[in-house]
């Protein structure tokens, strides 16, 4: 059976000068431990996924930077924005932004939200309801063509325990899962932006967020608290592996240290 490969990198926050430090870390090494360690350990890699908060404050300089890390990562690259991200800076870089990307292999399709909808660069996103009617519409489409479907976005669309973070998931999350509960294709939605890992659901469906590569936040706090777990504090990503017949298998994978080359 064919099987498609996909991993999730996100909440990268590189800096305008690589040697910046972002909540006492280094956003760049973070993030190259992670490029290192998925090209020793991923081969064939059929889409890299990266899910938004990519360069804080959305500086040209950090796109630039980036774009060239993972050009040659796997078979296709997709990026969308995160709150802290500049859009227009991001389009500048086309090839990179698919909001439809389909597998020739296999029949799967991952679907890409922009959840900057009246974002204020500090938290807050939402879809809007033009992107809704078109997200309906896309998926009217896919269902007749007999694809499973992914959906990624930056925000989370489900409350974590986290009241801090509660209060900055997906602005319209019901309208989103109104629209995913008549669209039994959909096989499940990831997201980032709260730098940690949650593998929730409802109604059998699968939503997952994924730790980033720049700093962790710890879980379940009132206000934001680095996280200090030797393990959980660690860079991570999301690996998929996607098969013919809908199913699907996924792990968060935790970097610790670059491979020997």
């Amino acid at each position: 059976m064919t099987s498609l490969r996909v991993v999730q990198v996100t909440d990268c926050h590189l800096q305008e000068d690589p040697n910046q430090h972002y909540r006492g870390t280094s956003s760049e090494d973070r993030l190259d431990r992670v490029l290192s360690h998925l090209v020793q350990t991923k081969p064939e890699l059929d889409l890299l996924l990266l899910t938004g908060d990519l360069v804080h404050h959305g500086f040209e300089s950090g796109y630039q930077r980036l774009a060239s890390k993972v050009a040659s990562i796997a078979n296709e690259v997709v990026w969308l924005p995160g709150n802290h991200d500049d859009w227009p800076r991001m389009q500048l870089h086309p090839a990179l932004c698919k909001p439809v990307w389909s597998s020739d292999s296999t029949p799967w399709t991952i679907v890409s939200l922009r959840s900057i909808y009246e974002s204020d660069g500090w938290g807050v996103g939402a879809l809007g309801q033009e992107q809704c009617d078109w997200l309906i519409e896309q998926l009217d489409v896919l269902q007749r063509a007999g694809r499973w479907v992914l959906i990624a976005l930056h925000h989370p669309v489900l409350d974590v325990g986290s009241a801090w973070q509660d209060a900055i998931k997906l602005a319209d999350a019901r309208q989103l899962l109104a629209i995913i509960e008549r669209a039994p294709h959909v096989k499940g939605v990831f997201s980032g932006h709260l730098h940690q890992q949650h593998d929730l659901s409802v109604k059998g469906v699968p939503f997952w967020v994924t730790p980033a590569t720049a700093s962790q936040f710890k879980a379940g706090t009132i206000e934001p608290e680095d996280e200090l777990d030797e393990r959980l504090s660690l860079p991570g990503y999301r690996n998929f592996t996607l098969a013919e017949d809908g199913s699907l298998t996924t792990d968060v994978i935790r970097v610790e240290d670059e491979l020997e080359t």
